[in-house]
């Protein structure tokens, strides 16, 4: 039998491997620049040539990390030309980068996220690190605290998910599947459970497993949470993420 180990940490793969670590190297500004254009949907797009230079200028500032490179890609993808200039040109990337900041792309999406769903992220914050959050009670709990209000076209539960929906296309949420035994009660809906609903005695679930990300809350949370910790998320690669919002 083999076993692989991944780790971020180098000390942690020399003293458990067995054989001398084989080291990834970071990605390069093209492949980049490649995962920003499949979150755009880039080759369905009319202002492809107008887009090119600036997305190849603002897939270099990614720093080789792709979840940078995957939230830009979500943001991007709502943005017209004007904005792309914007972001390619904001002040957030010369601001000074240490071990204890945010990355200015997870800054800036931040940024760009709705007031609404701020609230949502925000309330996120109260499970702990490495927590895995079921879809379903994670929206029934944003609805009961009235984070989702009501709409005419969509139902709560619709907008829950849109909202779960775009916090995964941020980069602030990640797939996490679980099996757990659940008896004598139909298990939970999840984001890509095979479940239908009946008695069965064990189902899959998919839930969301939390990284720590501080921030400082809107002004329209409550002083008593005015500093909380946040999530921050990455669906293949996860970053270890500083303490402290700048």
């Amino acid at each position: 039998m083999k076993i692989l180990v991944t780790t971020r940490d180098e000390e942690i793969a020399n003293s458990i491997g067995t054989i001398t670590p084989c080291k990834l190297s970071p990605l390069n500004n093209a492949m980049c620049w490649d995962i920003i254009k499949k979150c755009i949907n880039f080759e369905s797009r009319d202002d492809q040539q107008q887009l090119e230079q600036i997305g190849q200028a603002i897939a270099t500032k990614c720093g080789s990390v792709p979840l940078a490179a995957q939230a830009l890609g979500f943001m991007l993808s709502r943005m017209d030309l004007k904005q792309w200039k914007e972001v390619s040109n904001s002040d957030i990337w010369n601001e000074p980068f240490t071990e204890n900041s945010v990355l200015p792309s997870l800054k800036l999406t931040y940024i760009a996220m709705p007031q609404y769903l701020r609230l949502c992220f925000a309330y996120c914050a109260i499970f702990p690190r490495g927590h895995n959050i079921a879809k379903d009670n994670l929206i029934h709990q944003w609805i009961a605290l009235d984070f989702i209000k009501p709409s005419n076209m969509f139902s709560l539960l619709q907008l829950g998910e849109k909202y779960v929906g775009q916090l995964l296309g941020m980069s602030f949420l990640q797939y996490s599947k679980l099996t757990t035994e659940i008896p004598f009660r139909p298990p939970p809906r999840s984001l890509r459970s095979g479940s239908d609903g009946s008695n069965a005695s064990c189902a899959e679930a998919t839930s969301f497993r939390p990284l720590h990300l501080a921030w400082r809350c809107p002004n329209t949370l409550s002083e008593g949470v005015a500093r909380t910790t946040a999530l921050g998320f990455t669906s293949s690669f996860q970053i270890p993420f500083p303490p402290r919002w700048p």
